[in-house]
This record gives C-alpha cells, structure tokens and sequence, in this order.
C-alpha cells in the first residue's frame, strides 16, 4: 500500500476514509445480488446481534469497536466512512469483509484470483471534514441522488438499519432535510476542494 495510505497508528475515537476497487479495474459487484450480499456482511459483522455459522460458532463482532458512519459501493470500488473506537478493529473489520465477500464471489461467478486490488486504502478524517466527506461518498456514483447501494437514503428518509451509524454525520446537521440541501451543493471549490482531496484515501 503507498505509503501516503499507511495509516502506522490509529488513535480511539477517530474517523476513517476507507477506498478499495477491483483487481486490474475489473468489477466487484456484477448484479444486485453481489451488492446485497455485501450489505449482508455489513449486518454480519457490525449489528449488534450476533450473527451465527450454520454450524453455531458466531462470526467475529466489531460493533463495539467500530460504526460504519457513510458507505458507496459501486461496481469497480468502494467507500467506507468508519468511526474508530479500538484501532485494531479496522483490519480486523476490513480483513473479514473482504475475505468473505471474495469468497462469495469467486464461488458464485466460477472464477479464481484476486477481487480486490491490493490492500485498502485508508486515511484519517479530521473531525471537521467529515460531513464532507461524507458528500464526497454519497456524491460518488454518477446517479447519486437515487442510487440504490450507498447509505444516502438511511440520511433523508429511511430509518438506518442497527449495523449503520448515521449519526456521526447527522449530528452536524438539524434535520435530514438541512443534510438533504447539503448534499445538493456542489463539492467545494479551491482552497477547500484541496484540503478535502487530502482527507481522501483514493
């Protein structure tokens, strides 16, 4: 991973950028059930309740030491926004994520080799950048405003599922509304475009 990506030591209670895309460009998600199956692992790892093998031994559990704040998952790549309670917990999160969902996909597509293109890409958010990028994530596909695989939605008028953690984004607003108008802004421009490009890890 580039060193500008490394993150050497994560502190307790710090936000994160997460970027990763398809090996060689290729595509992660190729249908909606890719996409749903991701979204399951979401809930597998990170809800509250635990979630079980199908012989009983419970899958690893991260809610605790990690919240997904913002998601985008888009064909060839994705974002993550993440708060960090135990710093250990984003590898350990990011291991089985992409383990499991490579997997998945490799069965189900009868195919073999890499999913993912190296390791993820990962950068400390600064407290005040985060609602932006968290624009910057929503705003990611090319038809944002309906499309159907980020969290945009649970912002503006879908209760959030117990795996996803809005609030650290929401906060910053008074309503879903006042982050719905957000969102209609363009992303910012000179100054502040820059130092937004440094919080991102792409």
């Amino acid at each position: 991973m580039p060193q500008k990506y490394a993150i050497k030591q994560l502190e307790p209670e710090s936000y994160c950028h997460i970027f990763i895309e398809g090996a060689g460009g290729q595509a992660i998600f190729r249908d909606q059930a890719d996409y749903q199956y991701f979204i399951s692992l979401f809930s597998r790892y990170l809800d509250r309740t635990i979630n079980r093998r199908d012989l009983g031994r419970a899958y690893p559990h991260y809610w605790r030491d990690i919240e997904l704040a913002a998601y985008a998952l888009m064909t060839r790549q994705l974002h993550i926004v993440a708060y960090i309670r135990q710093p250990d917990a984003l590898q350990a999160l990011m291991r089985s994520l992409l383990t499991s969902y490579a997997r998945y996909f490799n069965r189900r597509h009868k195919r073999s080799g890499a999913v993912f293109s190296s390791r993820y890409k990962a950068r400390i958010i600064p407290a005040e950048y985060v609602p932006a990028v968290s624009r910057f994530v929503h705003r990611s596909p090319r038809n944002w405003q309906t499309y159907r695989h980020s969290s945009l939605a649970f912002f503006i008028d879908t209760s959030p599922p117990g795996w996803l953690a809005p609030r650290h984004v929401a906060g910053y607003f008074a309503t879903p509304y006042a982050y719905a108008s957000y969102m209609e802004h363009d992303a910012e421009a000179g100054e502040w475009r820059a130092a937004l490009k440094e919080q991102l890890a792409i």
